[in-house]
């Protein structure tokens, strides 16, 4: 458990037990901080790895369930196909498993505690009731917008390959091939940290714009800032920027799936209009004479270190 969550990978728990029994020896073992939204009752396991993936936000196919019952393991199976699932015999074997693979970095190790975090939110939030907008207004939550460099480029692929609720294209980048990004003149490539009130969310986003047009190439998001309006903000700082240094409209591509849906509807919001379609990918464009929406609720921080221009979005 403590070398996998070294690694970035998260862990719960989807017991048939008393909750409170339960834990009461996780805290005796001092495990308890090592599991998220844990989910122990008596009914059916396949229900509780379900809760799990709702609370956390991550898709069931990101999940591997470790069990030492044969019953359980099948019961599972049926109720998420998508969950790959592993007899707990096979414990000692997780580490080398590919699955679990994933780079040890900086922010890696503190993935976890970014999640405990987002808890802390989360309870924060039921105190504003049904009013959504005034939370996120509370949290005073800041977007830095650095570029990217050899110092966050492992950051950056990592997210690469774990993003996929909020990847609007549908990329994944390896590190040899955002190293050529970094060598390409015309290439501008965008690193996003988040903070708050509450604290850190880490780097929580990429995107590639192609300056010649200008063009948004690849936007993607953590699933810890999704609903935020972080997408929002970002965007409106990009369309400020180009169309006031190129002069031109701001074009963006959309690769539309079932899981970033939701999310994309962020273009819809701020104006974008649809020009056509080529491999399953939307062809964008916000004309650089229209208004921006602006609602106020991000702060905005180029990587120059000043607040940007009209930068509350």
């Amino acid at each position: 458990v403590k070398e996998l969550d070294r690694r970035g990978i998260l862990h719960s728990i989807a017991s048939k037990n008393n909750h409170d029994e339960a834990w009461r020896v996780l805290k005796a073992f001092e495990m308890d901080q090592y599991f998220l939204c844990p989910q122990i009752s008596w009914g059916p396991k396949g229900e509780g790895v379900k809760a799990i993936a709702r609370e956390l936000n991550i898709g069931l196919d990101t999940l591997l369930f470790v069990d030492d019952s044969e019953f359980e393991l099948e019961q599972v199976r049926g109720a998420c196909p998508d969950v790959r699932v592993v007899r707990a015999e096979r414990y000692t074997e997780l580490p080398g498993m590919k699955e679990c693979q994933a780079a040890v970095t900086a922010e890696a190790a503190e993935r976890r505690k970014l999640y405990q975090v987002e808890a802390t939110r989360q309870a924060a939030a039921g105190e504003f009731a049904e009013d959504y907008l005034a939370f996120l207004r509370h949290c005073e939550i800041t977007l830095n917008v650095k570029p990217l460099a050899i110092e966050n480029l492992e950051r950056v692929h990592e997210l690469t390959q774990r993003t996929n609720q909020m990847n609007f294209s549908g990329n994944r980048y390896s590190r040899e091939l955002l190293k050529e990004v970094l060598d390409t003149a015309h290439l501008d490539a965008y690193v996003l940290e988040c903070e708050d009130r509450f604290g850190s969310y880490g780097a929580i986003g990429f995107a590639l714009v192609d300056r010649r047009e200008p063009r948004m190439t690849d936007l993607m998001f953590s699933c810890r800032v999704q609903a935020k309006r972080v997408e929002h903000a970002f965007l409106g700082f990009l369309i400020r920027k180009y169309t006031s240094e190129c002069g031109k409209d701001f074009l963006a591509n959309y690769r539309k799936t079932p899981r970033n849906a939701p999310s994309g509807a962020v273009f819809a919001d701020l104006g974008f209009e649809e020009t056509g379609t080529s491999d399953g990918v939307s062809r964008l464009r916000f004309p650089r004479e229209r208004a921006l929406p602006d609602d106020g609720i991000i702060r905005v921080r180029g990587h120059r270190e000043d607040a940007v221009a009209a930068g509350r979005t």
